[in-house]
This record gives structure tokens, C-alpha cells and sequence, in this order.
């Protein structure tokens, strides 16, 4: 497995790559069967290498900036995000950090292990993010384990079975549930359920539900709530968690970012030349763009697209004729986020003209669970006249609306399906006549 950056150029490959958790991924080696740390990767794609022998356990994943890692002995301490060590291998268990402090377990001087049935063989504790200790142990009754902390308070259970709370300084300060079995806790230390629960593990992403994976032909892409997101380009597409996803694009891995922001595109054709004006999000202010026009699905013709910053535009020829279908899109440092297929059945060169009367619609609309399809028609009238305008699917359904000179509407049109259907729109007016196709899918759950 490998991580690339926008230009393909490798970053690094290692056994296993984790999700981006609290700021930062690992790249993993197996050994052994054992995972050794090899980088820690933050979400800007930043690599820092690692050249120490740190083993990684059951937490692979930082929390509070702290890492917990073992040595080649089995003896557990944290790093930094820098890859230092600091806090010593002192414990045979270390759990991640909750408001400033973490459980963890030290072995008693010269036992190894953790419980028997009779008897403790070592102390649990909580230590800070300097490696300071709190005393929590009461004489000779040693406390044998502790919650994470939450709200404030953590969970001491001691060797006698008797448990306590206390506060960030270890000062004791209510009773617990004794002679309770605890149960482990979502952060992976213990709580006082008596129970076998389901845990909702950190290292587990929180997935967008909201944005689900659609396949087109042989390639995936994203879309939320019946509308495309991220056009289809990958040979493979993950989940987004926590706003990022893992794609595999031209046969190389990588992850994307969810952003916020809208894109905006303009195209005007005439007369064999094409004008398209754009507006993108500001995270991609310093990225390059280039735009594509796509005739029978395979031709392209690219364009590199000038301006800076959230402008960016293009003036072009293309091909005089329009016959048959073709598609547009708008490519951002490598990855294409926007795209509109159109399909001009006729291209008159008289005063009935498509160029006079223009629509689109988006490339694909997938229907309700009813099998409805909303398709989302956008019609201008480019004539000097104020024209009344017929709206009609070829899969049945139509609308009128009355447009004046230079004028754009946007109408909506419900349509049924029974299975995936190509959609001919046609508009046709007094001054002339236009066509564009969508393709109508049924509703489906991942």
C-alpha cells in the first residue's frame, strides 16, 4: 500500500497505511507478525520517518498529540507526533490520553505480567503529558485498574475489589460501584458496566453516510442524495471518514479531502468556438485547471485554463458540429470535479438553431425509492424575442415556461423508470429547437 500526492509522485509505501485520526495516519511494517512503525503522515501529507524500533499495539492512532508505543521487550511508553520518545518504556500497558491524563499499567520490580487470580503482580495508574504519576495506591491494596478519565473524574478499582473516583490531581473524591466486573470503555480503558457492551472503537472512522459510492461502467465515483459529488473516475472508491476517503485513480492509490465550497461552471459554444468561465472553491485557489471537451465518449480535447485564484476561464475551438454526444470537464490538479454530458440530437445552422434555444441537465439522476427521477432542467432563451417554451422526456412528462429575451429558468420534471434508462430532454420553441440527455438510474443502497 502506498500514498501519493496529487501529482502521483510516491510519498511512501509501507504493509499497512491507518486512517487519518485526530490529525495523523501510520505507516505500518509488519514484522513478525508484529506492526513496527515506519512514518507518521499528518493531513497536510507531511511524512515524518521513523528510524526507532516502535511497535504498535492495540492504539494505533495518536490522541491529545500522544502516541503509545512499545519496545522490542513489550514495554510500553508515547511518543509525539515528531517521532520522540517522551514518556519512557516503564509499562507492560498503556492506554490513549482523555483530558490530559492516561491509564496505565507498571509491572511491580523484577514480576512481569499483569493479574493472577490471588494476587497483583503490578499497578495501575495514570500518568500526564510530562510522565508524571498520580499516587493513587492505598498501602499495601494496590489499585488494579483505572478508567479513562471523563468529565472530570476517573475510575479506580482496586486489588480488594473495592473502587473509588478521582480527580485530575488523584485526589479521591466519591465511591464507586464495588465488587462490579468493569467493562471496557470507547477509549479503551475500563468503566464500570457489568456487562458485555458493543464499544464504538476510536481507531474506527466515523463514515459520511450522507455521501454514497456510485459505479459507472467500471469506474466509481460520489454522490449525496441523488446528486454527483465527485464524478466517476476511480477503479476503486472507500468510504469517506472524517471528511477523507481512500481512492485508487489510474492505478495508484490515494486519499481525497471532502471541502466545502461550491463550483460554478459556464460554457457557451459557437460557431466552433467554445467560452467557459468558472468558479472554484478557495482551497484550490493555487491549483492548476484544465478543461475538457468530450465528443462520443472518447475524443478530448483539454484545455489549460487561465487565471488565478476562484476564477478560472478558457477560450477555445472545438468542433463546428454537435452532432451526437458529447461531455465537459473540469479537471483540478489531477482530479476531475465537475462534469456535464449534454447530447444535441440536431444542429441546425438556420434561424431554428439549438444555439437560439439552449438546455441542460445534470449526467445522471437516480430516482427516489418510489422509481421517481426529478430531473433538474435548466433552459435559456438566446433570442431577441420572448419566447414560450415546450419542455419534454422522452421517458414521459413536460412542462412550459415563458422566457424572456437572454433569459434562463430552471424547471424540474418527475419521470418513472423501472430500470436504467437514457433520457432524451427536448425544448422547443418558435425561434428553435434544443436537446440534451441525462441518464435516469434506480434508486439502490451500498
Amino acid at each position: 500500500m502506498a500514498v501519493f500526492d496529487t501529482n502521483g509522485n510516491k510519498i511512501i509505501e509501507a504493509d499497512s497505511i491507518t486512517y487519518i485520526t485526530n490529525g495523523y495516519a501510520l505507516a505500518l511494517t509488519n514484522t513478525n507478525g508484529k506492526f513496527l512503525l515506519k512514518a507518521i503522515i499528518d493531513k497536510s501529507g507531511n511524512v515524518k520517518d521513523i528510524s526507532n524500533d516502535y511497535y504498535i499495539d492495540n492504539y494505533h492512532f495518536f490522541s491529545e498529540d500522544m502516541l503509545g508505543v512499545s519496545n522490542d521487550k513489550g514495554k510500553s511508553g508515547y511518543i509525539n507526533p515528531d517521532g520522540e520518545l517522551v514518556i519512557p518504556f516503564l509499562y507492560v500497558s498503556a492506554h490513549p490520553f482523555r483530558e490530559g491524563l492516561a491509564s496505565v499499567f507498571k509491572p511491580k520490580k523484577g514480576l512481569k505480567g499483569l493479574i493472577n487470580k490471588k494476587t497483583s503482580v503490578g499497578s495501575a495508574t495514570y500518568v500526564n503529558h510530562k510522565g508524571e504519576e498520580l499516587n493513587i495506591r492505598n498501602g499495601k491494596n494496590y489499585p488494579i485498574f483505572t478508567s479513562s478519565f471523563k468529565n472530570g473524574k476517573g475510575l479506580v478499582q482496586m486489588e480488594d475489589g473495592s473502587s473509588f473516583y478521582v480527580d485530575p490531581k488523584g485526589n479521591r473524591i466519591e465511591d464507586g460501584p464495588n465488587n462490579k466486573v468493569l467493562g471496557v470503555d470507547e477509549y479503551f480503558s475500563y468503566s464500570e458496566e457489568n456487562k458485555k457492551q458493543e464499544v464504538n472503537l476510536p481507531f474506527i472512522p466515523s463514515y459520511n453516510a450522507a455521501y454514497s459510492i456510485y459505479t459507472e461502467g467500471s469506474v466509481k465515483g460520489y454522490m449525496a442524495n441523488g446528486v454527483m459529488m465527485v464524478p466517476s473516475q476511480f477503479q476503486e472508491a472507500y468510504g469517506f471518514a472524517s471528511g477523507f476517503a481512500i481512492v485508487k485513480k489510474d492505478g495508484k492509490y490515494g486519499i481525497i479531502k471532502q471541502l466545502g465550497g461550491n463550483i460554478s461552471v459556464k460554457v457557451s459554444e459557437k460557431g466552433g468556438k467554445i467560452s467557459v468561465q468558472s468558479v472554484i472553491p478557495a482551497d484550490w485557489a493555487n491549483s492548476p485547471a484544465k478543461f475538457f471537451y468530450i465528443t462520443n465518449g472518447t475524443d478530448r480535447l483539454s484545455f489549460a485554463m487561465t487565471g488565478q485564484k476562484s476564477q478560472r476561464t478558457v477560450e477555445g475551438v472545438v468542433p463546428v458540429s454537435n452532432n451526437g454526444e458529447k461531455a465537459y470537464e473540469l479537471d483540478l490538479d489531477g482530479l476531475i470535479v465537475w462534469r456535464q454530458t449534454n447530447a444535441n440530437v440536431q444542429d441546425l445552422d438556420d434561424a431554428k438553431s439549438s444555439r437560439v434555444i439552449s438546455v441542460s441537465t445534470p449526467g445522471k439522476v437516480t430516482a427516489n425509492s418510489k422509481g421517481e427521477c426529478v430531473v433538474n432542467v435548466r433552459v435559456t432563451n438566446r433570442s431577441g424575442s420572448a419566447q414560450t417554451i415546450s419542455i419534454s422526456l422522452s421517458t414521459g412528462g413536460n412542462k412550459s415556461v415563458k422566457l424572456g429575451p437572454g433569459k434562463t429558468a430552471a424547471v424540474s420534471i418527475t419521470t418513472k423508470i423501472v430500470k436504467e434508462t437514457k433520457c432524451v430532454i427536448s425544448a422547443k420553441s418558435a425561434a428553435g429547437n434544443a436537446f440534451s440527455v441525462t441518464h435516469l438510474k434506480p434508486s439502490f443502497v451500498l
